[in-house]
Order: structure tokens, then sequence, then C-alpha cells
């Protein structure tokens, strides 16, 4: 396997372990009545980290198991979007090596 092979499946499996993570914890947590300033951060950064997680809002009455299949849908996306951002990676570096050779 090439280098840039590893570049863009390494960064497409973080993707995959960041959703599946995130999975795991909103499916297992409980909701609070009231927000704390952590569990809003953690929102804004999962929102970041994961905008596939944004197709959740309609499933905004599910909880807990329920919502495992839109988790591993979402998790095959983040893979898809870190997986295209290490070609983007590979690109730069492409054109980084080619006009330092010149």
């Amino acid at each position: 396997m090439k280098a840039d092979d590893k570049i863009v499946h390494g960064l497409g499996l973080c993707g995959l372990v960041i959703a599946a993570a995130l999975g795991i914890y909103y499916t297992f947590s409980t909701v609070p009545r009231s927000l704390s300033t952590s569990e809003v951060a953690l929102g804004l950064v999962s929102f970041i980290l994961c905008p596939p997680s944004l197709l959740l809002v309609p499933c905004i009455d599910c909880e807990g198991i329920q919502q495992l299949p839109f988790w591993a849908i979402i998790a095959v996306m983040n893979y898809g979007l870190y997986a295209a951002i290490g070609v983007l990676v590979v690109c730069v570096r492409r054109l980084d090596a080619s006009s330092s050779r010149r």
C-alpha cells in the first residue's frame, strides 16, 4: 500500500472512529433537564468533527438504541468526508513536491 493510500484510508478511519464514538456516547447517555456549558461545548465539537451528525435532526425523538442505524449511516458518511479531505491533502502534497523539483 502506498503512503498516499495510507493517508486517505487513515483519515477515513479517523472520521469513522469519531462518528462511532459520538454515536455510542449519544446513544447511551441521558439527556439532562438543563444543559451545562460542557454539554453545549461537546455538541459544538461534535458538529465540527462530524458534520453528517446534523442528519439526526429529524430523529430528535429517537432515544437509545433507535439511534444506532442512523449513527451507522453517519459514520460511513463521515468516513467519506475525511477520506475526501485525505485526497485533498495528497493532491496538495503532490503539487508541492512537483513545484519544488523545478
